[in-house]
């Protein structure tokens, strides 16, 4: 149950707002407690059935009231209690004093000790009289401190009102100035004290989990490692999904968005050796993918320029340019040396072809000027069938360098057919009904 109870302490510090666990704290110190009273009984039972063995009934009854006031309901402590003061009673006819813790706790309630003292040194002088002694002084002593301790604790903690302000969050300073108190009352005594004034306030405020983490000194130690350590495992965790995501962004080829993750752990977390190792790693993985990637583009542009397919050497060399920025000086040379390499090819071919578009453009026209000069010549010769009632067959036009002499041949025969005709000589065109 110790290394249980070690356990939850631990668990609490990380997560002191956790109800199930302040729940199992409590419920694992009532049973430490009640584990602890059940051992004292043990103990207080092997004594007085010793001392009733040794017929020292008195020793017996004191043993067995401590018991009874344990656990009352005990059956052994009854039957012990009863046989031992129906034995007394007939043997010894003394009424022995009483020492319970009740019957104590009047004195004890006051500041000063004395009285206790006095009382409990009466009680040894009465009964050292009789031949036989209640129980040694240096018993009697080790049974004051924890009586004290225990009073002193609870009254303390109502002076500070940290018992009714332990919901509210009690002062933590003023609590742990409890213990010290008791130790300079208490000289002599220092590790009982301490050990035992802590139990009570860590019963009395185990509600309290910011004041259950600061009742022992080592426990703030404790927490900072705890602490740290659990940092340390959150920044692992973080880490790890950053390469991961690294990974995947390498995998699709998206090289600046490798490191984003690993960027804001930075930020958050400035000078961790885990993430510094880890970014390293990554960046060292992504100059050696990118260059794989140019490497293979280059062979492959390589392959296409002497297949005279400058085009797709030139796209083969763009599709890897996301990854021209993570890799060596001479593998971007290569790549430029290319790239110019691939551009060349197409230039040459753009210029001869914008060369021909002239040659073309002279040859239409001509076309177009030969077609004209037949349509003018056939639509003369439409005219003098009008006229004359004879066709007048043209002669064939020749589309090319000599297109201008039909249209000059055409015009004068055209001229002496109209003055030979009989129309021409009464000196005006005779009239047509149409």
């Amino acid at each position: 149950m110790t290394r249980t109870k070690i356990l939850l302490q631990q668990a609490l510090q990380i997560d002191s707002r956790n109800t199930e666990l302040q729940n199992a704290y409590s419920d694992l110190l009532r049973e430490l407690k009640r584990h602890k009273q059940q051992l004292r009984l043990g103990e207080l039972l092997r004594s007085a059935r010793e001392e009733s063995d040794r017929q020292r009934y008195t020793e017996a009854i004191s043993y067995l009231r401590v018991a009874a006031e344990t656990d009352p309901v005990h059956p052994e402590v009854a039957s012990l209690l009863s046989f031992a003061m129906t034995r007394q009673k007939e043997g010894q006819p003394q009424q022995p004093p009483d020492l319970t813790k009740s019957n104590m706790q009047e004195p004890l309630d006051q500041e000063d000790s004395g009285p206790t003292e006095d009382y409990a040194t009466r009680v040894m002088e009465t009964l050292s009289a009789d031949g036989s002694p209640l129980k040694p002084q240096s018993e009697v002593g080790d049974t004051k401190p924890e009586v004290d301790i225990e009073q002193e604790v609870t009254t303390s903690a109502s002076k500070l009102g940290l018992l009714a302000n332990a919901n509210d969050g009690a002062d933590s300073t003023k609590l742990l100035q409890i213990p010290q108190q008791l130790t300079d009352k208490t000289e002599g005594e220092n590790g009982l004290t301490l050990q035992f004034s802590e139990a009570v306030l860590k019963t009395q405020l185990v509600e309290t989990p910011s004041i259950r983490r600061d009742l022992t000194p080592e426990l703030p130690a404790k927490r900072d490692e705890l602490t740290a350590k659990a940092k340390n495992e959150e920044i692992r965790a973080a880490v790890e999904g950053a390469v991961t995501a690294c990974d995947a962004a390498m995998a699709a080829n998206k090289f600046d968005h490798c490191l984003r993750s690993l960027d804001d752990l930075e930020k958050q977390y400035p000078g961790n050796v885990v993430l510094a190792a880890a970014r390293k790693t990554c960046e060292t993985k992504r100059g050696q993918k990118a260059t794989q990637l140019l490497r293979g583009a280059i062979h492959t542009a390589q392959q296409q320029l002497r297949n005279n397919s400058s085009k797709r050497a030139e796209e083969a060399l763009r599709e890897v340019e996301c990854a021209f920025p993570y890799v060596a000086l001479d593998i971007r040379n290569d790549w430029k040396r290319l790239k110019v390499e691939c551009g060349t090819p197409l230039r040459a071919k753009q210029a001869a072809s914008a060369s021909g578009i002239p040659a073309k453009r002279g040859k239409v026209g001509l076309y177009a000027m030969g077609v004209t000069i037949a349509v003018a010549s056939l639509a003369v010769g439409k005219v003098s069938h009008l006229r004359h009632g004879t066709p007048a067959l043209p002669k064939p036009v020749v589309v090319g360098a000599a297109a201008s002499a039909p249209a000059a041949s055409v015009a004068i025969s055209t001229d002496l057919e109209i003055n030979a005709s009989p129309w021409a000589k009464g000196g005006e065109c005779p009239r047509q009904i149409w």
